[in-house]
């Protein structure tokens, strides 16, 4: 059986980031956890796909592409868990809507 603590980094911005996994070779399995209110993210990546799956709270997240504008948002909620996925070269965030914390994974 494989134990592992976990690593617990609180941001300024009131989110927490828990790592389950995160390896040098094959990316990163974490749970975020936001503040009402709190805007994640803010950034994109070169050639990372990136899965936010939404187990507590109400959010919304947004895409835009870095060369056209383009923009999509999905409303998301742990009432009804589902995988988006962020895409290269597309800036993303996601946004607590919620009154309480709100809870996503990522991988």
């Amino acid at each position: 059986m494989l134990e592992k603590r976990l690593k617990f980094f609180d941001s300024l911005l009131g989110t927490t980031k828990r790592w389950l996994v995160h390896t040098e070779d094959c990316g990163q399995v974490s749970i975020n956890i936001s503040k009402p209110g709190i805007t994640k993210g803010q950034h994109w990546h070169n050639s990372k796909w990136e899965l936010f799956i939404v187990v507590a709270g109400h959010g919304l997240i947004q895409e835009r592409n870095i060369n056209t504008g383009e923009m999509v948002e999905f409303e998301v909620s742990g009432d009804k868990i589902e995988a988006i996925q962020m895409i290269p070269g597309w800036t993303h965030n996601i946004i607590n809507l919620s009154e309480n914390n709100f809870r996503c994974e990522s991988a």
